[in-house]
Parts: C-alpha cells; structure tokens; sequence
C-alpha cells in the first residue's frame, strides 16, 4: 500500500524531499477481496502471477517516479509555485496563491489526484448557518480543477492582482492553488484526470487559529 504512506519525491529546484501521506494518491490493497481469491486459486491448486486485488490504483505503477509517473502537478506552497510535468519534463510553470495559513484555510500537504476538469464552473463557501442555499460567496470561474473531496482545487482568479511571493499568509484563499487566467487554460489543457497533484512545503510554518464561523 502507499495511499496514506509518506514518500519521497525530487522537487523541482531544491532535490529530495518527503511528501507526506495524507493525500489519497496511490494504491491500496483491498483486503477482504484479496483474501477471497487467494483462498480460491490455493482450493483450487492454481498457479498464477498477477497483480493483488486493489480497492484504489494510481495513474503511474509503483516503479515509475516513485509511483508518481511523469505526468504531474508539483506545488510548493512555501515557493507559492507550481509546475506542470509532461513526459518527465516542465511544460508549464506559474505563481500562484494558497490557501490563508490557519488552521481552517491552509492548503493541504500530500500526493492527491485530480479528480475532475470542469470549465464555467461556480464555487460555493461555507454554507451559512440557519440559511439554506446561503454560502459565504459564490464565485464563477472558467477553469476549475478540484483534487480533494473537501473542494481543493486549481482555478483562475481573476479578481487578484498580483501572484506568489507571500500573499497566501494574512490573504489567501480558502484552501483553493488561485491562478492567473491563463495559466488555469494552459494547466487545464495539460492535465489529466487521475494525474497525481503533489503539494508540499518545503519550509516550515505556523498556521493561526480557525477564524470565528460566519
């Protein structure tokens, strides 16, 4: 198994480094199904080689860049800078904004997979509480790119100035990689549903407490 198991992984710019297991990225054996068919081929006599029953599978094999392949997102939220790999080579790098460094906004650090492609999508907040169909914003975009079940994801921004540097610790996003309008168009043409999207930082940080609920 490598879902929820830390790896290693060689970023861009500043060598090895360890991304932690708490994406869901990789594969998992599934246990009961396993035990089922091992069971069935020793009754039966077979003789047989082939892969276990898995319950998740990854987009690269396990021998391929450390099962991450050379198709991928990195994301280094210390660097507020991603880089899309196509073919083990950089075919697109950009700035972007990270989620604001609290307890409750903070991008995620792991191997997670994108889950989806979607264009003139709309993003909804927190609901507010008492109000049903109320959220605390609501936002068109024109790319998006969720890879987390919580609602991660890579989309344009249009409605920031300015990208990278530290802009992600008092203001940045709800847990959301913002890009540049077109960056989002040319990551979106170059990903794949299923690609791993690797988020790391490769420095330390503090988070602030969870603001107050709406």
């Amino acid at each position: 198994d490598t879902v929820n198991a830390d790896r290693t992984f060689h970023a861009t710019g500043i060598g090895d480094v360890t991304i932690k297991g708490t994406g869901y990225y990789g594969y998992e054996v599934n246990q009961s199904a396993e035990i089922s068919q091992l069971t069935d081929e020793l009754n039966s006599g077979a003789v047989t080689t082939r892969e276990p029953v898995y319950s998740v599978t990854a987009y690269a094999s396990p021998d391929d860049n450390n099962g991450f392949g050379q198709n991928y997102v990195e994301a280094d939220l210390s660097r507020q800078h991603i880089w899309v790999y196509v073919n083990g080579q950089v075919a697109y790098e950009t700035d972007c904004v990270s989620g604001t460094m609290n307890e409750s906004y903070h991008t995620p650090e792991g191997a997670f997979m994108l889950l989806n492609k979607e264009k003139d999508a709309t993003l909804l907040g927190d609901q507010i509480a008492g109000k049903e169909n109320y959220y605390t914003y609501t936002q068109p975009v024109s790319y998006w790119m969720p890879f987390t079940y919580s609602g991660c994801g890579m989309h344009d921004a249009t409605w920031r100035g300015a990208f990278g540097g530290d802009i992600y610790i008092a203001n940045g996003s709800h847990g959301c990689l913002n890009l540049p309008l077109d960056a989002a168009a040319q990551i979106y043409n170059l990903v794949s549903v299923r690609e791993p999207v690797i988020i790391y930082y490769s420095a330390g940080y503090t988070l602030a407490p969870a603001p107050a609920p709406v």
